[in-house]
């Protein structure tokens, strides 16, 4: 039987940074490297997606 702990999909509505395979799955998602997420967060204060796919856009 497969561990289904091992493996979880990301909530969508918001990044989880403390999960690297979320900063990993956004980071993917954006086209970003995971430290420029991680930047991103930080200057917004936000960990909605929307919200930093527009601040990454508008880079």
């Amino acid at each position: 039987m497969e561990d289904e702990s091992a493996f979880q999909v990301p909530d969508r509505k918001v990044i989880n940074m403390n999960e690297y395979y979320e900063i990993e799955y956004w980071a993917s998602k954006f086209e970003v490297s995971p430290e420029q997420l991680k930047l991103a967060v930080q200057h917004t204060g936000s960990i909605i997606p929307a919200e930093i796919e527009e601040y990454l856009a508008g880079r």
